[in-house]
C-alpha cells in the first residue's frame, strides 16, 4: 500500500468515525448538495478576493464530499442515484472552483494563462470520467494517479495560502492530464491482458 493510499486509509477511517455519530435520519444526498453550494460559495470568494473565506469554504465542501458517502456507508444508505449525483457534483464544485479563481485574477490574466485555466478544468473533469469510464470496462476500482480530487484541492489551496495561484492552476492542469494518462495507460494494459488470456 502507497504512502497516498494508507493516508486516504486514515482520513476515510476519520470520517467514518464521525458519520457513526451523526443522526441516523441525515441524508447523504443533502450533503453532497451542500458540499456543491459550498463550492459555489468557494468559486465566488475567490472571484471576489475574498481567499480566506474561499480557502475555508474548499475545506467545508471538501469535508462534506467524504462525510456524504461515509453516511450513506454507516446508516445503510448507499443507492446508484446517490452515486451519479455525487459525481456530477464534484464536477460542478471543480469548475465552480476553477473558474472563480480564473474570475478572481482575470485583470491580469494573459491569453496563456487562461488557456492554462481552461485546460485545468478539462483535465480535471477528464480525470473522472476516465476513472468511471475504466471502472466500468474493467468492472474494478481504478485509483492509479496522482491528481485525484483531494490532490487538486489542496494544490489550489495551497496556492491560495502562498499567492502563487497561477502556478497552483498551471500544476492542476499538467497533473489532471498526466492522471489521465496514467489512467488510460492502466486501462489499455488490463485490457491486453483480458484479451490475451
Amino acid at each position: 500500500m502507497s504512502l497516498k493510499d494508507e493516508f486516504y486509509k486514515r482520513i476515510r477511517e476519520l470520517v467514518i468515525s464521525i458519520a457513526k455519530k451523526l443522526p441516523s435520519q441525515i441524508n447523504p444526498n443533502t450533503l453532497t448538495l451542500l458540499g456543491l453550494l459550498f463550492a459555489l460559495l468557494a468559486g465566488l470568494s475567490f472571484a471576489f478576493g475574498e481567499i480566506v473565506c474561499a480557502i475555508v469554504f474548499m475545506l467545508v465542501s471538501g469535508f462534506l464530499d467524504l462525510l456524504d458517502g461515509a453516511v450513506a456507508e454507516a446508516n445503510d444508505k448507499k443507492t446508484e442515484f446517490g452515486g451519479v449525483l455525487d459525481s456530477v457534483s464534484d464536477r460542478y464544485a471543480d469548475v465552480l472552483i476553477i473558474t472563480g479563481i480564473m474570475l478572481g485574477y482575470s485583470l491580469n490574466i494573459s491569453t496563456f494563462w487562461f488557456l492554462v485555466g481552461i485546460s485545468a478544468v478539462v483535465g480535471s473533469i477528464l480525470v473522472s470520467y476516465v476513472r468511471a469510464k475504466g471502472e466500468r470496462v474493467l468492472n474494478e476500482r481504478i485509483t492509479v494517479g496522482i491528481a485525484d480530487r483531494p490532490a487538486r484541492i489542496v494544490l489550489i489551496i495551497a496556492g491560495a495560502i502562498f499567492e502563487c495561484m497561477n502556478f497552483a492552476i498551471l500544476a492542476v492542469a499538467i497533473l489532471s492530464h498526466f492522471t489521465v494518462w496514467q489512467r488510460m495507460q492502466l486501462i489499455k494494459k488490463k485490457l491486453e491482458k483480458k484479451k490475451n488470456k
